[in-house]
């Protein structure tokens, strides 16, 4: 997980914005959850890198970073049951 994560970092994606009716982002495998809380339009956040790789695409209330050369090294520092 830490070198996927860094891998994502270091490539310099950016967040791209797009706007879907929630059946179709749904339909095409973008992550979420709470589908049936969601609005009939979700905002999709796409982060990709110049090479065309995504790293990630999911539905989002709003994105935290323009693009990933703004972060730091990602470590996981613990790891146990969330139960």
């Amino acid at each position: 997980m830490e070198k996927y994560v860094n891998d994502a970092i270091s490539s310099k994606a950016v967040t791209y914005i797009s706007e879907l009716p929630k059946l179709e982002a749904k339909e095409s495998n973008v992550e979420g959850n709470f589908w049936d809380k969601y609005p009939d339009i979700v905002k999709v956040y796409t982060i990709q890198d110049h090479e065309g790789k995504v790293w990630s695409r999911e539905v989002c209330g709003g994105p935290h970073i323009e693009d990933t050369t703004t972060l730091g090294k990602f470590r996981i520092t613990k790891e146990q049951s969330s139960a």
